[in-house]
């Protein structure tokens, strides 16, 4: 599926996360070729088939990790970093540009990290909508930036009023409207400070 920019097939299902098809097409803004390492395989997305997939494949292809270490050392090479081992079920790689190219313009590290704390300043918020994201943190090599975590009061109660949904257009039938009042703290740690903001989010449908 994120082979397929812009496009979702889980688009009508009101369950799923990722129903728009942008989120994680964003890494084609920074890279060509992402990778992901997830379930002892390494996974390529190689829209423009020039790095993995040839001319006719699908635009990817997929690699055991004894596989690569055995014949493409330097591609599992990144992911044997100490930051990475044993921390993350699943990481990705975002190899930047080098080069304007079909896909995007060249990328640059002052270019990455100058968004990267951007995002980092309006974080809180994008956790106050998610509803399987609970946190996020920023760092920039070895320098901690930032860290947001929500904590939703009466998790049972937040997740029924969602689970009660439809899970497609077919299954939607008339009725009356449904309210929930959800209650989040998010917490945000920065360097030297810890604050925490309670809200309340109104949900209608």
């Amino acid at each position: 599926r994120m082979q397929c920019v812009g496009y979702s097939k889980k688009r009508l299902d009101f369950g799923s996360s990722g129903r728009f098809g942008v989120g994680l097409n964003v890494m084609y803004r920074y890279c060509d070729c992402p990778q992901l390492l997830a379930n002892n395989c390494l996974h390529f997305f190689d829209l423009t088939r020039s790095f993995v997939a040839k001319p006719g494949m699908k635009r990817g292809r997929q690699f055991t990790i004894e596989k690569l270490h055995d014949n493409f050392p330097d591609s599992y090479a990144p992911f044997e970093l100490p930051e990475f081992v044993g921390r993350f079920p699943t990481v990705f790689r975002l190899a930047l540009r080098t080069e304007r190219s079909e896909l995007g313009l060249k990328m640059d590290q002052a270019v990455v990290r100058s968004e990267l704390k951007k995002a980092s300043t309006i974080a809180e918020k994008l956790l106050l909508f998610a509803r399987n994201l609970r946190r996020l943190e920023f760092n920039d090599g070895g320098e901690f930036i930032a860290n947001h975590e929500a904590l939703v009061a009466e998790p049972e109660k937040y997740h029924a009023f969602f689970s009660a949904f439809p899970s497609s257009l077919l299954e939607l039938k008339p009725g009356p409207l449904k309210h929930y009042l959800a209650r989040k703290t998010i917490t945000t740690d920065l360097p030297g400070s810890t604050t925490a903001a309670e809200w309340a989010i109104a949900h209608r449908v």
